[in-house]
């Protein structure tokens, strides 16, 4: 026998000439494999200008002067390469990564420690593999975390706030719902049905803790009626003596702008609004939850008792495209009491937009005037303004046309529909033309 058998020394034979070359190959060996630390891993093919006594791993698909030692370790000695094939238990130092690799069934393999000390590693796959993108991974029908002792919590940081920290859902690798802040300090909940077009469902205001529902509300019908809807919230605004620090709670605590009320509306409650001055309605505001009713009401100055107060509606000074209004998603109704209502903006839509809802408008004693060039109307919805939900609803001749979107001058969104003014307004009409016509007979 002339070799080792683990490491494959050469031995020096019995009457061997130049004893000392096989005794300095030994020495080579030695020198390449006892406490092997390599450089690198990851090389395919040998580097341009190695080091003298520098080792390495041969990766995969390795070509050039490497191919077909996959595996195998390369050490660069008196100026050209060795190499040396592992074998089983084989323990090796990888510098680039700062780990310790074992040679098992043909590869090598990062060494499982059986200490728990987990500190600072690339990576870890628990009954899967985890990759440089994905450094940490559980393949298992159940997770859990637990406190030691009292509190727990998980925490995602992200580097800053237009960056991403959230939980996505998946099904087959595919992305269909994800929850976090994405983009912003905003809490958002967005979905896809095909993991390309997401919809964002649900935001929760970093700054304010407001929620919203961009994509609006399915099924409001509530099967069973919380005793909140039977509660009605009262809001006291007041453009001339009003301050935006009251809560509008009373008459004499009145709020004075539009931003303000925004932030005060109540959700699945009745609100009643109570004008205490004269309005200018500059301002869209956009209601994408459950409001079981809504009345505008002008009030006199002492609270007593209803009185006509004159809402002016202007163009929007927040969403550029819309006329000052309420766009409302998921509202029953919409009460208008002892108000004049004059569109003078240059904007098309509607003050009382209807998007998603079954409700409908009801008013009494309601003047409607219009002297702004745009084409907005009081309301948006033709189909849901019913003949018998007004009361002395007067609609002066330039406003005709404008009650509801969709319903042509001089045309009733219902058969049966009739305002007391249209009817002064056509027989007024009706005796100018006949003294016309008798004039000139």
């Amino acid at each position: 026998m002339d070799k080792s058998e683990n490491l494959e020394l050469p031995y020096i034979m019995p009457n061997q000439a130049q004893k000392h070359v096989t005794h300095n190959e030994a020495i080579r060996y030695l020198d390449a494999l006892v406490q092997i630390s390599v450089e690198s891993r990851e090389l395919r093919s040998a580097p341009d200008a190695p080091k003298v006594g520098s080792r390495y791993i041969i990766a995969k698909n390795a070509v050039g002067e490497w191919a077909g030692k996959e595996n195998q370790l390369a050490a660069f000695q008196d100026g050209a390469w060795a190499y040396y094939k592992p074998k089983t238990g084989w323990l090796a130092w990888v510098k680039a990564q700062t780990i310790i690799l074992v040679f098992h069934e043909d590869e090598w393999q990062a060494v499982q420690s059986d200490t728990g000390d987990l500190e600072k590693i690339e990576k870890l796959g628990i009954n899967t593999s985890a990759d440089t993108q994905s450094r940490f991974g559980v393949s298992s029908n159940d997770s859990f975390f637990t406190h030691e002792g009292h509190d727990h919590r998980i925490s995602i940081n992200k580097f800053s706030m237009p960056d991403v920290g959230s939980l996505t859902f998946k099904t087959n690798w595919s992305g269909h719902a994800e929850m976090g802040l994405v983009g912003n300090n905003d809490l958002s909940i967005k979905v896809t049905p095909d993991g390309e077009n997401w919809v964002e469902s649900l935001i929760i205001s970093a700054e304010t803790g407001k929620v919203r529902f961009p994509a609006g509300l399915e099924n409001t019908q509530l099967s069973a009626a919380p005793v909140q809807l039977d509660v009605m919230d009262f809001i006291y605004l007041d453009q001339n003596l009003g301050d935006d620090n009251n809560d509008g709670s009373s008459v004499d605590r009145p709020i004075k702008t539009l931003q303000k009320l925004e932030q005060l509306f109540p959700v699945g409650r009745r609100l009643q609004l109570r004008l205490m001055s004269d309005f200018v309605w500059d301002y869209a505001i956009r209601i994408s939850y459950p409001i079981a009713m809504l009345e505008i009401v002008g009030r006199k100055a002492d609270n007593s008792d209803l009185e006509e107060k004159l809402i002016t509606v202007v163009d929007s000074s927040n969403v550029p495209n819309l006329p000052g209004c309420l766009q409302m998603n998921c509202i029953s109704n919409v009460h208008l009491r002892s108000v004049s209502v004059n569109l003078d903006t240059t904007k098309r839509g509607a003050f009382l937009n209807f998007t998603r809802t079954l409700g409908y408008l009801n008013t009494s004693q309601v003047k409607l005037s219009r002297t702004g060039t745009g084409s907005c109307c009081l309301f948006a919805d033709g189909n849901s303004f019913v003949a018998n939900q007004h009361q002395a609803f007067e609609i002066a001749p330039s406003a005709r046309g404008h009650v509801a979107q969709g319903v042509a001058a001089g045309k009733n969104p219902n058969k049966d529909w009739r305002y007391p003014s249209n009817e002064k307004l056509f027989v007024t009409t009706q005796l100018l033309a006949l003294s016309f016509r008798v004039a000139t007979i």
